[in-house]
């Protein structure tokens, strides 16, 4: 089966970094698993135990969309301060963040309970189809644009848009996976023996040439998992290729990898973590 995809943007948006403080609130430059897997709890209707508990087994590729921007702005807040007194605070922000989702689910669903909520979510809206599992009802109600609560890209002050894409993936397995392939997404660290970003030039009539700018790369740590109590775990270290469109990365995954692999219609890599 394939992966669901959809495009998600807004004109702003902040995934604050767990560390950051009233010195400066930082964001991740994509969005977590944990702002995903609580954007499907949105859609859904569901609280955050709920959420954990209902797609604890939900694995995501993200690859953002153009080029990341970032600027910091500074408002008035009575937070971090005495009562009574406000205080300047930094929020860096996404500008015109926008990035294609993938969502991978797994069909052998044994709690019918969301299952159930999901259809009783498509009658009330109006949709005559019927579930038969996770995916098609998460499907139906992306397509219809359904959704029980509000959807933001990190923050409430920025609502979010998004478009389910009909875009054909096919599963891999690691030892499919003999050479470096293409790949646009963010990609966990563990998951790959090496990457590699280049930039093709063109030269001497045509000859195309690659040229490597390890500068382009970005590593940095994001969690992956979110207690009950919002409290985040399990973080892991990934590698973000900056810069224009025409650079690309390749990478080789680990035969031992517990991350599931796939390829778009363009014979891109999805990592899904």
């Amino acid at each position: 089966m394939g992966l669901l995809c959809i495009d998600i943007e807004s004109e702003f948006g902040a995934f604050n970094k767990s560390f950051s403080n009233t010195g400066g609130l930082l964001t991740y430059k994509v969005p977590p698993k944990t702002a995903i897997v609580g954007l499907l709890g949105a859609i859904v209707g569901y609280d955050l135990p709920k959420t954990i508990d209902a797609f604890k087994d939900v694995k995501i590729g993200v690859i953002p969309l153009g080029k990341i921007e970032t600027k910091t702005i500074t408002y008035t807040s009575h937070y971090g301060g005495r009562k009574g007194r406000l205080v300047n605070i930094k929020q860096e922000l996404l500008v015109r963040p926008k990035y294609r989702i993938y969502i991978h689910v797994e069909y052998d669903i044994k709690n019918n309970e969301i299952m159930e909520h999901i259809n009783t979510l498509l009658q009330s809206s109006g949709v005559s189809d019927k579930a038969e599992n996770l995916n098609d009802g998460l499907e139906l109600l992306l397509r219809n644009h359904i959704s029980y609560f509000s959807l933001y890209m990190g923050k409430n002050d920025f609502p979010l848009r998004y478009q389910l894409r009909d875009i054909e993936t096919q599963q891999l397995q690691p030892s499919d996976l003999k050479s470096p392939v293409t790949t646009e997404c963010v990609v966990p660290r563990d998951g790959i023996s090496k990457y590699k970003v280049f930039k093709i030039n063109e030269k001497f009539g045509g000859l195309k040439i690659k040229r490597t700018e390890p500068f382009r790369v970005t590593i940095f740590n994001m969690p992956v998992l979110e207690k009950s109590n919002r409290e985040f775990t399990d973080p892991k270290d990934f590698v973000l290729k900056e810069g224009d469109t025409d650079v690309t990365m390749e990478v080789l995954p680990k035969e031992n990898s517990s991350y599931l692999l796939y390829k778009d219609d363009k014979g891109n890599l999805i990592i899904c973590f």
